[in-house]
């Protein structure tokens, strides 16, 4: 199974974008700012430029393993070897303050940093993407970001 996140909207407080499995959309995301974090980037530079708790992970490519979240009692989707960042999941959230570094799923963006629709998604996404890794099959997400959406982002931050 292998998963796209192409990260497309950027604000100061959030990044927006949209998961697709085979090139087919399945559902939206949320998730903190994005510092232009990479994952070939030496951790150091990962670890200077991140904010805990308020940074996107890398972009890069992730397997996915399946993880027990006791506080949940359910099953989640989790990004192994993200560089700099630990328990990286996707799960369930409305808005930036739900991500703490994680992938948040939803369906619609009614307005910035509001995700709505996360049963629908975890229909979409997470239960055929567990149940892929259930049944032996590898997952795998790869984070890219929008490259006009990006450099619009980035001309906005830069001080004139």
């Amino acid at each position: 199974m292998e998963l796209t996140l192409t990260r497309s909207r950027f604000t100061q407080d959030c990044t927006m974008g949209e998961i697709s499995l085979n090139g087919n959309l399945i559902c939206k995301s949320l998730e903190d700012v994005d510092r232009g974090l990479d994952s070939s980037m030496p951790l150091s530079e990962l670890q200077q430029r991140k904010v805990y708790g308020r940074t996107a992970i890398p972009v890069g490519r992730y397997r996915i393993e399946k993880l027990w979240w006791g506080a949940h009692n359910a099953f989640y989707p989790h990004l192994l070897n993200v560089p700099g960042y630990a328990g990286v999941l996707m799960h369930g959230g409305i808005t930036d303050a739900d991500t703490e570094g994680c992938l948040l799923y939803g369906t619609a963006f009614p307005k910035d940093n509001y995700l709505v629709g996360q049963p629908e998604a975890r229909k979409l996404l997470v239960e055929p993407l567990l149940a892929a890794i259930d049944k032996g099959d590898e997952a795998w997400i790869t984070i890219t970001r929008e490259p006009a959406a990006w450099i619009d982002f980035l001309h906005k931050q830069t001080p004139a």
